[in-house]
């Protein structure tokens, strides 16, 4: 490997001016997946830029699910690809996107005998009234308790209330080995004026009104263990954290660690650069490996998630006095991004050729060409 570094004479220096003047920085943000609970479709969108003949674009192979749920892990393999006729240096990152919520929280507690409905009450459908009664047995109704609730055994299909006012049903959760003592689990709904509302903290004879709210959250997203191992020895992963305490919805974004040597992680701009030049036509290794919910979530009834990812473009300045398109010169190389990318990555770029001492980008693979990001103050 050597480096190249050429004085210019004043007249390819203003060539280099006008050159640099003509480069182009394409940024396009794919929305990636989204993943939804009872509220929406999952989609995947492609926005395409291009400008001068420069075009890099996400490239992705995703399995959708048809539901996601927590400890599901989905393969989301994410990288970029050049679509355009220019040589270029890419980086990749994960803008901060909102995700659509739905929580449910505890209400007001039901007094049977005044049935007010409270704002934002949680309101069920009458299939999802069945399924509280299929198989169950009617312990409260109205507003008292059922004197024998052994002898009404209720069935979806053949019991519907008439009355406004609290219903609940128990259920056998378990028995002892000798049977004498019985464990048992309560749910229901208020009926009122035709409607169901869900309720919570079910006891034989009372419960609570549970209300839900929808609304878009920001999310606070850790790099921390991108390298390094967490609490658990677990490593190469993002978390997307909306939400806090008993709130807390996380998403945790796997990067491929045996890709993650072709690019270089920088944590003041928390951005992704590929360690060499993308050649027309050509596409990176694969950043991201996959998405899940983690297990611990409790307080939401949909949660509608983006995973966005943007990738940057800087055109590659390449060829001699002569047109042929072989670098000369380092300043050829890194001049265009260590003008753009420098100031707010505080990274600088170092262009090395391959063994063959000639221009040579495309991949990690063989002796091609590679970048080699430095920090700077």
């Amino acid at each position: 490997m050597r480096k190249k570094n050429i004085q210019k004479s004043n007249q390819k220096s203003k060539e280099r001016k006008l050159l640099a003047a003509t480069f182009v920085l394409a940024a396009l943000i794919v929305g990636g997946s989204t993943f939804a609970w009872f509220t929406s479709e999952d989609t995947v969108t492609n926005k395409l830029s291009s400008k001068g003949g420069l075009k890099v674009l996400i490239t992705e192979d995703f399995d959708r699910p048809d539901n996601w749920t927590p400890g599901v892990k989905v393969t989301k393999e994410v990288g970029a690809i050049n679509a355009g006729n220019l040589d270029a240096f890419v980086r990749l990152s994960l803008p901060a996107t909102n995700a659509n919520i739905t929580r449910l929280a505890d209400s007001d507690a039901v007094v049977a005998d005044a049935i007010t409905i409270p704002d934002k009450a949680k309101e069920l459908s009458a299939v999802e009234a069945d399924a509280m009664e299929a198989g169950a047995y009617l312990v409260f109704a109205k507003n008292a308790a059922v004197s024998d609730p052994q002898e009404q055994s209720i069935r979806s299909e053949s019991y519907k209330p008439t009355e406004n006012g609290l219903y609940i049903f128990r259920r056998n959760a378990s028995s002892s080995v000798d049977n004498e003592s019985t464990a048992y689990t309560y749910a229901g709904y208020v009926y009122k004026d035709s409607k169901y509302y869900m309720i919570s903290n079910v006891t034989k004879n009372s419960a609570k009104y549970v209300t839900e709210t929808t609304q878009f959250e920001s999310p606070v997203i850790d790099y921390s263990y991108v390298n390094t191992p967490d609490g658990e020895g677990k490593t190469n992963y993002i978390s997307v954290t909306y939400g806090t305490g008993v709130n807390q919805i996380k998403v945790i974004i796997n990067v491929d660690k045996d890709e993650l040597k072709n690019w270089t992680f920088n944590d003041t701009d928390k951005t992704f650069y590929y360690n060499y030049v993308l050649a027309s036509g050509k596409t990176t290794n694969k950043l991201i490996k996959s998405v899940e919910l983690e297990a611990a979530q409790e307080a939401y009834y949909a949660f509608d998630y983006n995973l966005d990812v943007k990738v940057d473009a800087i055109q590659v300045g390449t060829g001699d006095a002569n047109g042929n398109k072989t670098a000369n010169e380092e300043a050829d190389i890194v001049v265009p991004v260590n003008a753009s990318w420098k100031t707010s990555a505080k990274l600088e770029a170092v262009y090395s050729y391959g063994g063959d001492s000639k221009y040579n980008p495309s991949s990690s693979e063989g002796t091609n060409d590679s970048v080699t990001w430095n920090v700077v103050s």
